[in-house]
């Protein structure tokens, strides 16, 4: 993560208050700078990537992750019922850095906090901090973004009918 990292997001939730304002001055210059180099990255984008550019997947839930073959990632969140499916085309693989040691660790379910996208080696990377601390890189050419509600339950079916 190049502007929302795990260090200053550990800053945000320190027990002192001093520390907190300072990383609170940090997160907002971060936010100015990075919606700067946003606005450029956003007309570079790929068409169907360009959802990736709205910041709409803070808090959702990780459902899963996979990387089957080394061209082509899958990400699966939800939120509210919505499921959003990620697909990336890779340019190179999928990078997972470990959380910093001091990060508190997490043994239920996994959310998105914060992502990035930027530039990368002629394509672009997408980068996400998940709430384990876990940061995913991912160098992708292109990517398409999936929204969809869930199916009708079976019992509200069997009303219909």
């Amino acid at each position: 993560m190049r502007y929302f990292t795990p260090e200053l997001y550990l800053k945000l939730n320190s027990s002192d208050s001093r520390a907190v304002d300072v990383a609170m001055e940090q997160w907002e210059q971060a936010i100015v700078s990075y919606k700067r180099d946003l606005e450029v990255i956003r007309r570079e984008l790929p068409r169907r990537a360009r959802p990736l550019a709205k910041p709409s997947f803070h808090d959702w839930k990780v459902r899963g992750a996979v990387n089957p073959i080394s061209s082509l990632a899958l990400i699966v969140l939800e939120h509210h019922k919505t499921i959003a499916l990620l697909s990336y085309s890779l340019s190179e693989p999928v990078r997972e850095l470990k959380p910093p040691k001091k990060w508190l660790a997490s043994n239920g379910d996994v959310y998105w906090l914060y992502d990035e996208l930027d530039r990368y080696e002629g394509a672009f990377v997408h980068r996400i901090l998940l709430s384990d601390g876990t940061e995913l890189q991912i160098p992708f050419s292109s990517c398409e973004v999936a929204l969809m509600k869930p199916a009708m339950s079976h019992s509200a079916l069997l009303q219909i009918a």
